[in-house]
């Protein structure tokens, strides 16, 4: 049988190995080429089922084996992993999430809901979602996340007083490799 076939509901066996929390099992269906970015009858990944589920244990493989996008965004909420961790106050889940350096400040496009009140804001940030459901834990948590320092810094690639001549210049002596790039500040008239 197919490692990514779906049962009745729309999940696949990794689905379920996340829910259940097996990460051996996790571990063995990737390694048989089981697809993280599959979504389920309900439009979830494997990712973001682990993280409803309170799953910490299959975070990290399915995101380092699995190569699973930590930003997949659910196609009806646009939450992602961390969205969905926060949403249920599971704080193992947060800390993993942020343990892997995926993005601590992630927006929803959804802005406001209909409600029997009228039409109120929603929340958008995985902290917003903490502290709207009273999950000071995890909104701790991710008020306290130091991001790993940038690889790259502007000076590595801004140069704003080059003019043409001078960025042909620049990129030739570093071997107009494809990726190189650098930004510089408009010389054109702009009248």
């Amino acid at each position: 049988p197919d490692v990514n076939s779906k049962d009745d509901t729309g999940s696949t066996a990794l689905h379920i190995a996340c829910i259940k929390g097996m990460s051996k099992v996790v571990l063995l269906l990737l390694k048989k080429g089981a697809m993280v970015s599959v979504n389920d009858g309900e439009g979830y990944t494997a990712l973001q089922i682990a993280c409803m589920h309170n799953k910490a244990s299959v975070i990290r493989p399915l995101i380092e084996q699995g190569h699973a996008n930590p930003q997949d965004p659910h196609p009806e909420t646009s939450y992602v992993a961390l969205h969905l961790a926060a949403l249920r106050g599971h704080s193992a889940c947060v800390k993993e999430l942020l343990a892997l350096n995926v993005p601590a400040w992630p927006q929803t496009n959804t802005s406001r809901s209909q409600t029997p009140q009228g039409v109120e804001p929603q929340p958008k940030t995985p902290h917003e979602l903490a502290l709207k459901y009273g999950h000071h834990d995890c909104a701790k948590l991710i008020d306290d996340y130091e991001p790993p320092p940038a690889k790259v810094n502007r000076k590595d690639w801004f140069h704003g007083g080059l003019d043409r001549m001078g960025a042909l210049d620049l990129m030739t002596v570093n071997g107009l490799q494809d990726g190189l790039f650098l930004v510089r500040t408009g010389t054109k008239d702009k009248s």
